[in-house]
């Protein structure tokens, strides 16, 4: 049966990989003419994504890679048994990756996974240094089209975390999320962000996820609430971030956060009257405080009374 043509390329199944070699139409049996186009992707990890180009007869730098990142030695009996049920998933998902998406877009779409997953800038991907370090096949981009690339991921992403959080609201006899929220200023940028989370418990252990990161700029006054305070303007955008994931705040059972006067006034006094929320000081700023109270300590040295 002749294999399927994606893209030019033909892919094949590997224990710690994908291959990827030339589709010559004319050939029925789909043999290479030359075989330094085969390209392996590596399935070992799912955040590796290593590619090698490589010759029939010699898998050297594949197994190279495979011992000295991944502690596997596929090129021995022992090597090529361990952990292979494990990986059979990953070369799987990696393979159907490969066909739908051809090697161009699967090139673009793990390298802006990288750009997310790294915190890297999106100017990053204009720096020669790294054009020459990035996949073979990942066409260049400026750094707006890197934007755009991971707000499609976004995008995509929050709609699995919003059917993963509603299959938990809607199988629950209580509310079953916990909430948090924090703002903090980048001593670069002096721009103000605010971050908000959800937790929940599934089967016995606790599961997270990352709601909103952005930029925190309320207006200073609404001509309809005159008296409206700065926990007003958090609780509203707070309520907002959780009604983009189709969550009400009836969903949610309590929250936690420092003791910053915003955050606290917000979630404790404003969430426990209009929602119910029962509000807790978040530990490690707790454990912090009474530390530094116990021993003294301050980050200037001159406050510190400890000596």
């Amino acid at each position: 049966m002749q294999a399927a043509q994606i893209g030019g390329v033909v892919p094949r199944e590997m224990k710690y990989g994908v291959v990827c070699e030339p589709f010559l139409p004319s050939n029925p049996f789909g043999k290479v003419d030359n075989p330094d186009h085969r390209k392996w992707f590596c399935c070992c990890h799912d955040e590796c994504k290593q590619v090698y180009v490589f010759k029939s007869k010699n898998r050297s730098s594949i197994y190279d890679h495979c011992r000295s990142t991944h502690a596997i030695a596929p090129d021995t009996s022992a090597g090529r048994g361990l952990g292979n049920t494990r990986r059979q998933e990953t070369v799987s998902k990696a393979t159907v990756a490969l066909e739908k998406l051809g090697p161009n877009r699967l090139a673009d779409i793990n390298k802006t996974r990288a750009i997310i997953r790294m915190a890297r800038p999106f100017h990053c991907v204009e720096n020669e240094a790294e054009r020459e370090d990035s996949h073979p096949d990942w066409t260049p981009c400026s750094a707006e089209t890197m934007r755009k690339n991971v707000g499609e991921m976004f995008l995509e992403g929050s709609k699995i975390t919003k059917q993963k959080i509603q299959n938990i609201v809607s199988s629950a006899c209580l509310p079953p999320l916990r909430l948090n929220a924090d703002l903090w200023t980048s001593k670069i940028t002096k721009l103000k962000y605010l971050g908000v989370r959800v937790f929940w418990m599934h089967k016995g252990q606790l599961v997270t996820s990352m709601l909103a990161c952005s930029v925190y700029s309320p207006p200073t006054e609404d001509p309809h609430w005159p008296e409206k305070l700065p926990s007003d303007w958090l609780l509203e955008y707070i309520i907002a971030v959780l009604g983009w994931y189709e969550i009400q705040p009836e969903d949610v059972a309590g929250s936690t956060s420092d003791a910053g006067s915003d955050c606290k006034r917000a979630l404790d006094r404003r969430g426990r009257v209009c929602y119910k929320w029962e509000w807790e000081w978040c530990w490690p700023h707790a454990t912090n405080t009474a530390l530094t109270a116990a021993f003294g300590t301050q980050k200037d040295p001159k406050a510190c009374t400890n000596k």
